[in-house]
């Protein structure tokens, strides 16, 4: 029941997601939402705080395409939010992806991205074959230290931190990694929220 609902809810948040952002899909093709989630402030008492550590955020798509892109929402975030890079690849196992599918994300041709405080920034479009219900890693390196003031607490997914060891969004087997039971910044982006778009 969960997965039918993804299926036909995520979707419709995400054209409204991508209408909002006033970004026009290409000529013959339109943006289709395939995964969401809705961001929550965080809860008193209780934020995670992350430095110099990479999350691998785990979805599950529901609709295919061949080209994908993330949205990154600082919604609840009174400070702007540094994304030192960022991938997004196909999971094959816990927090381990599959290599010829690893894609370095970029945003305005960077690789590095600050989203301004309760605001949000939409990935430049990679070419990436994702299948229809299926599991994406989508992986943010976090720099600087960084609370998780937008996440989504109830994910129902386990997705992975990891150790304080750098950059390691290109990792196929992710070192060190620790699980999480929610989405930060959420992504995702988590990620203080991370909507995905395929077409």
């Amino acid at each position: 029941m969960n997965k039918l609902i993804a299926t036909v809810i995520c979707p419709v948040i995400g054209l409204l997601c991508a209408g909002a952002n006033g970004q026009k899909p290409q000529e013959g093709t339109q943006w289709i939402g395939t995964w969401g989630t809705a961001p929550q402030h965080f809860i008193p008492g209780n934020i995670d705080t992350f430095q110099n550590q990479t999350l691998r955020l785990i979805v599950h798509t529901s609709v295919g395409g061949k080209k994908v892109r993330v949205v990154i929402s600082n919604t609840y975030g009174d400070q702007p939010l540094l994304i030192g890079r960022a991938g997004i690849a196909r999971r094959v196992s816990k927090a381990d992806i599959d290599p010829a599918t690893n894609r370095a994300l970029t945003f305005g041709g960077s690789a590095s991205v600050k989203v301004a405080a309760r605001a949000k920034v939409i990935s430049d479009p990679v070419d990436l074959d994702v299948p229809a219900v299926s599991d994406l890693a989508v992986s943010l390196f976090l720099p600087e230290g960084t609370k998780a003031t937008t996440s989504h607490v109830l994910a129902m997914q386990t997705s992975y931190v990891s150790d304080k060891i750098g950059d390691a969004t290109s990792a196929v087997s992710f070192p060190k990694a620790s699980p999480i039971a929610s989405w930060p910044f959420s992504s995702w982006s988590n990620v203080r929220s991370v909507w995905i778009f395929a077409y």
